[in-house]
């Protein structure tokens, strides 16, 4: 694997920075080898004075066959015929380029160069040379040369080597292209981890297994552990679901057909070691999060070529506590009410169901009595999102607006009952119609009332654009002016937050300020100090998980997202969240706001 994906997949391992210590699965030494060792032994280990002559004046004896799974990787199909290009213009002769889909018994002894893992058995032999995707091979094996690599990407170099190494340096010596003994070439790479022995079994022995109907909890967490093997280990193994033929040799991931193991409380993980299996299961996200992070940073870290041991071994823990203070912010809030207030950016595309059931188990995870959300979109109405926060028990507030409501709130019902509500429709600029007031008056189950607010202003960053959020602050302040005119009312703590699109000290915001409202952040008694606005990153289907990830480092007086509060509310605590599933289900992060009313 290339550096530049390396230091991608090394952002997100960023997010996970506190290790727990289980020493009974850890046994590890660490090791150096040498990066591009060079080898004149054939595969059996003994010495050869073998001589290819694989083009001679315009002549040749020798076809190219290339394994058909290497037509995906553009690169490599490119160098091939660039390889093919070289060898005509140094010696004249014109070789053809095969797929081995074309092979059979009839060319299985004709002299070749093959490219790749072909179908051809020379191709078996020499890639037990391979332990690693970044490893490549050159050499002889019969009257075949063979160019081998772990993965498209060290093909694709193996290739480059060859053209450098070997046609380059012949050029000028005359039509003839020859390739001895002499030149084979074996290049091993190195990694932070070099072998992991699970229950005496090395490692890339082993595949994943998950449930067949996995959420996204079991599928991101077997997903982003993969590629991080993949980079800290050398190996890409394979993923199945439970449905599939039991291999010798598993890493079950979650509540599979496989194994019946106790069932784990809210929080908990587990890791057992037994019976050539390797099992990784968790409750709930934070719990994931947690394993994963015990994984990459207690059981097999990455190192300097680290080698590990794992033995027949059980372990459960409740993830709760360190995973609270790694992330800075309690699973459970504090005080008489938890807000959350998300932009949620609900368009589709950008991977809309797998964010979606990310941003569920964001809920599930905080379990705020109130959501405020903004660009709650007719796409995440009619798809999973609206129907999933049903399953999770929460209600919405009714303003009979439906898929037109944009910014609605949604409560918990257990905790919580509607008195009134209501919805505004900003006057002015509006994209879609969808910068809005949704408001409620709540009642607790003591009997405290409180008035609760989700709202989104305009957007853009021009003149047009401020002076519509000025509008839309006045709006708002009218709104909270009309609710108070009920005697009922008039006294109520109110929080309001979402979607500004503005910072601190800016005009609309100081609107806010003058009509009687507070900023949470500013009042709060325990916060963080970040902007949670951040980029949307890259998706990789082809390991299903987001690249580049990083932990947001501005402060908050850049965040355009706020919360609000009127006199008699005391904000407790308020954070901006920044965990993994935080940074890549929408462009912006969740702000959780614990208040208390005196």
């Amino acid at each position: 694997m290339n550096g530049y994906l390396r230091k991608m997949y090394k952002s997100l391992c960023a997010l996970l920075c506190v290790t727990m210590l289980f020493g009974v699965f850890v046994g590890c030494s660490n090791s150096n080898t040498q990066q591009g060792s060079e080898t004149t032994e054939d595969i059996a280990g003994t010495k050869q004075n073998t001589t290819l002559l694989l083009a001679d004046n315009g002549k040749s004896e020798y076809s190219i066959y290339y394994a058909a799974d290497l037509e995906t990787g553009g690169s490599v199909a490119m160098l091939i015929n660039t390889m093919a290009t070289h060898i005509n213009k140094a010696t004249g002769a014109k070789l053809d380029v095969l797929s081995d889909t074309d092979y059979s018994d009839d060319v299985a002894d004709t002299p070749a160069i093959l490219i790749g893992k072909t179908k051809f058995a020379e191709s078996a032999e020499a890639s037990k040379k391979l332990s690693k995707i970044d490893d490549y091979h050159i050499g002889i094996v019969g009257n075949k040369l063979v160019i081998c690599g772990g993965s498209a990407d060290s093909c694709a170099t193996a290739l480059q080597y060859f053209m450098n190494n070997i046609i380059a340096v012949q050029r000028n010596k005359g039509k003839t292209l020859t390739f001895s003994s002499s030149d084979e070439y074996s290049y091993k790479a190195t990694y932070g981890i070099d072998s992991v022995n699970i229950l005496g079994t090395e490692l890339y022995e082993y595949s994943f297994v998950v449930p067949k109907n996995a959420g996204v909890n079991e599928t991101y967490f077997a997903n982003t552990l993969r590629y991080w093997l993949m980079t800290e280990y050398g190996v890409l193994l394979d993923i199945t679901n439970d449905t599939s033929a039991v291999g010798e040799h598993e890493i079950i991931i979650g509540s599979t057909s496989r194994v019946a193991s106790a069932a784990l409380g809210e929080n908990e993980y587990r890791v057992t070691a037994a019976d050539g299996r390797l099992e990784l299961a968790a409750n709930g996200y934070a719990a994931y999060d947690e394993l994963y992070n015990y994984v990459t940073k207690t059981l097999i870290p990455s190192g300097e070529s680290a080698k590990y041991t794992i033995s027949e071994s059980s372990v459960t823990v409740n993830a709760a506590r360190s995973y609270e203070e790694r992330t800075g912010c309690t699973l459970e809030g504090s005080g008489d009410v938890r807000v959350m207030y998300y932009n949620i950016y609900g368009w589709s595309g950008y991977n809309f169901d797998m964010r979606t059931k990310m941003q569920l188990e964001l809920f599930a995870t905080y379990a705020p009595d109130v959501i405020g959300c903004q660009e709650f979109t007719s796409q995440a109405r009619a798809g999973y999102f609206y129907e999933g926060l049903r399953n999770l028990g929460y209600n919405e507030v009714p303003v009979n607006k439906g898929s037109s409501n944009y910014t609605p709130l949604f409560y918990d019902p257990q905790r919580l009952t509607v008195v009134e509500s209501g919805w505004l429709l900003y006057d002015g600029l509006n994209d879609s119609n969808s910068k809005s007031v949704t408001w409620a008056v709540f009642e607790t189950t003591a009997g405290k009332r409180f008035i609760g607010m989700s709202t989104h202003f305009y957007y853009t960053s021009d003149s047009a654009g401020n002076t519509a959020r000025v509008s839309e602050a006045e709006q708002l302040l009218d709104v909270i002016s009309d609710i108070r005119s009920n005697p009922d009312y008039a006294d109520l703590p109110l929080i309001m937050g979402g979607d500004l699109n503005c910072r601190l000290g800016s005009a609309p915001l100081t609107v806010l300020s003058e009509g009687g409202l507070y900023s949470a952040w500013e009042t709060a008694m325990e916060k963080n100090d970040l902007d949670g606005k951040h980029s949307h990153y890259n998706y990789d289907s082809t390991y299903g998980i987001y690249m580049s990830v990083q932990v947001p480092t501005d402060n908050y007086a850049d965040s355009i997202d706020h919360a609000y509060v009127s006199e008699g509310v005391t904000v407790n605590s308020f954070k901006t969240l920044y965990n993994p599933y935080v940074m890549v289900a929408s462009d912006h992060s969740p702000e959780l706001v614990d208040i208390s009313f005196s």
